[in-house]
């Protein structure tokens, strides 16, 4: 009798707090309302059941565990969100090296880099990972400050030139044996004359 009266006066407070929340909150809220307060209206409505059965700790359990499950997505998306960080980082300080190498070697030729866009082969489980799969460079020769000499996009596609200029030929042969690339898959253009 005890649980009978207990469970009309849940359902009569549930009435008291559905008719308090539609009067307080905007009109635009009430689809949710309903829907929350239906759902609180089920379970009120079952508990005598659920307690009979035992089925309130069930569902606690069953919602901690779910709790916790989300808790761990969170963590391992937190996790990964870190990991990505780490590795993009160490993706920008190789591609600095690179860069850094791709200077060193120009100047050994005469020229000053002016800026440079590398991009390399980032699948992990490829053989020729790391290797170097296009480069868009901009050069002059050391010492001149305002020359438009460029060398366009290392690249790997086939490039049909009426001719080239021997410095051109040359310049294409080192990087060739630099990148180990063939010299039919990459494109040099100076612009500006080149060296004099």
């Amino acid at each position: 009798m005890e649980g009978l009266v207990t469970w009309v006066k849940g359902i009569v407070g549930y009435s008291i707090l559905v008719a308090v929340l539609t009067e307080l909150l905007p009109s635009k809220f009430s689809k949710y309302i309903k829907l929350y307060m239906g759902l609180l209206f089920i379970l009120l409505f079952l508990s005598p059941v659920m307690d009979l059965f035992h089925l309130e700790e069930r569902m606690e359990d069953f919602f901690d565990k779910e709790n916790l499950k989300i808790d761990l997505e969170d963590k391992s998306f937190e996790l990964e969100l870190k990991q990505k960080d780490v590795y993009e980082g160490i993706k920008e300080e190789y591609t600095k090296q690179l860069s850094g190498e791709l200077s060193e070697f120009l100047q050994g030729y005469g020229y000053q880099l002016q800026s440079v866009d590398i991009s390399w082969n980032e699948d992990t489980k490829a053989a020729t990972f790391g290797e170097v799969k296009k480069a868009t460079l901009s050069v002059i020769p050391i010492g001149e400050k305002d020359s438009d000499i460029h060398v366009d996009k290392v690249q790997v596609e086939v490039f049909h030139r009426q001719e080239e200029n021997l410095e051109e030929k040359a310049l294409k042969n080192e990087l060739a044996n630099f990148y180990n690339i063939e010299e039919d898959n990459i494109n040099v253009s100076i612009q500006g004359g080149g060296k004099k």
